[in-house]
């Protein structure tokens, strides 16, 4: 007889969805990046653990879902910069932080095409 450990002993434990929308997002993610849904969730997990730990982030990931920042930042001026430095600027990876964009750029994002808007 093969000696086995415990259950209790094994650091592994199976992760249940029981979501389906879930579920098919996974399975969407896996079959256009060839993965196995392993795989995907794994990828999916760390790629958003990063994002969280950038500066800043860890306390607007600790919200409750749907909480509000407290800054209206349409208050006046110094809301506003307040608000732009506490809660977008986290959001904006550290190498891109104060990067001009070309004019190209700058249309793509305004949705102009080579025939205009």
């Amino acid at each position: 007889m093969e000696n086995v450990s415990p259950l209790w002993e094994n650091p592994i434990v199976a992760l249940n969805i029981k979501d389906e929308e879930t579920e098919a997002l996974v399975n969407e993610i896996a079959s256009l990046t060839g993965e196995t849904t392993t795989e995907a969730v794994r990828q999916a997990a760390k790629e958003r653990l990063e994002r969280l730990e950038r500066p800043g982030l860890a306390k607007l990931a600790r919200r409750k879902p749907g909480q509000r920042s407290t800054i209206d930042p349409r208050r006046d001026a110094e809301s506003f910069r307040r608000w732009l430095e506490t809660e977008i600027r986290p959001l904006i990876p550290e190498g891109q932080r104060g990067k001009k964009i070309t004019k190209a750029e700058r249309e793509e994002l305004l949705g102009y095409g080579p025939g205009g808007v």
